[in-house]
């Protein structure tokens, strides 16, 4: 089954039968795995509040998960960062710094 809207929002760590899950370093595999759930022409929006992942390196995380995906899928021209959506109002930025929350919309754009 495919999805028009694909929603990740992960926690930043997490221990599951002992194995340990981090936003940092496995959220390009997460990508990577939601990708093909997408329907040609469906968004992905990938979230995070990982404190490591600066908003620039997780645009470059998830952009390259899904970039490979295209790559590999015939049905597909390309995967696009359609939008960057700002923090929610009850997720205040502190000024001079960055975002902890960060949302990302992909485009999924079929040939």
């Amino acid at each position: 089954e495919r999805y028009d809207w694909v929603i990740l929002d992960p926690p930043s760590t997490s221990t599951v039968n002992g194995k340990r899950w981090s936003a940092a370093r496995d959220y390009k595999t997460l990508a990577a795995l939601a990708a093909p759930l997408v329907a040609d022409s469906g968004r992905l929006v990938c979230t995070t509040n990982c404190r490591k992942l600066k908003p620039r390196q997780f645009a470059t995380t998830c952009a390259a998960a899904l970039r490979a995906h295209a790559e590999s899928t015939p049905a597909l021209a390309d995967v696009v960062l359609e939008r960057v959506v700002p923090p929610a109002v009850d997720h205040p930025t502190l000024a001079g710094k960055s975002s902890e929350v960060k949302n990302l919309v992909f485009r999924f754009l079929p040939r």
